[in-house]
């Protein structure tokens, strides 16, 4: 069989995925339970309560937590700012 960019692209994109599953279950195993939670951990604390992490992995799952919460924040409020639009003109 000849492999080819596509098949080197998915392989890699599922040894990724399962490599994120893996980060993620550490995550929730350790007791954080939401991006808020993780967003908001000090990243000694991250490294207390999972072993091998090193300490650029933790800085780097802390940048994302709050990214990604800072982003969840801005589309949950420009979606309710649209919706209440929404509503007011119906009336």
């Amino acid at each position: 069989m000849i492999y080819t960019r596509t098949h080197a692209r998915t392989h890699y994109q599922s040894f990724y995925h399962s490599l994120l599953q893996g980060r993620a279950r550490q995550l929730y195993k350790a007791g954080y339970k939401t991006l808020q939670s993780i967003a908001k951990a000090d990243s000694k604390e991250i490294k207390k309560n999972i072993p091998y992490l090193s300490n650029k992995i933790v800085t780097q799952i802390i940048a994302a937590a709050k990214v990604s919460h800072i982003i969840y924040k801005k589309i949950l409020t420009t979606f309710m700012f649209f919706l209440l639009k929404l509503v007011n003109y119906s009336f």
